[in-house]
């Protein structure tokens, strides 16, 4: 399997341009004032509380769906929750820890 460069490169470069357009330069802006002036507790508490709500209705509506109730629980939510935790989750707190590489202790 080789690396595909241009494909990194095409995903940099939509970044890019979408960081450049007046929507994402506001996104920027209101992050950046956002960091000032919120402490992270209270970010991490909204965050948490949308994610449980997410949770709670994805794991509630799908074991009482009729089509999916007989196998949710018992083979799609416990590889699902498998694949968050392994995957996204580890890729992200690597990232932060490589951000932070460069930074003295």
């Amino acid at each position: 399997m080789e690396f595909d460069f241009m494909a990194i490169f095409g995903i940099i470069k939509t970044a890019i341009g979408l960081a450049s357009t007046p929507g994402g330069v506001a996104v920027v802006v209101v992050l950046l004032i956002a960091h000032r002036l919120i402490p992270n507790k209270i970010i991490r508490g909204i965050v948490g509380k949308c994610g449980r709500g997410l949770g709670t209705t994805i794991t509630l509506g799908l074991g009482k769906w009729k089509w999916t109730k007989g196998f949710w629980n018992k083979w799609i939510e416990p590889l699902f929750i498998d694949l968050i935790e392994n995957v996204p989750i580890w890729f992200f707190q690597s990232i932060i820890v490589g951000m932070k590489s460069d930074n003295p202790s």
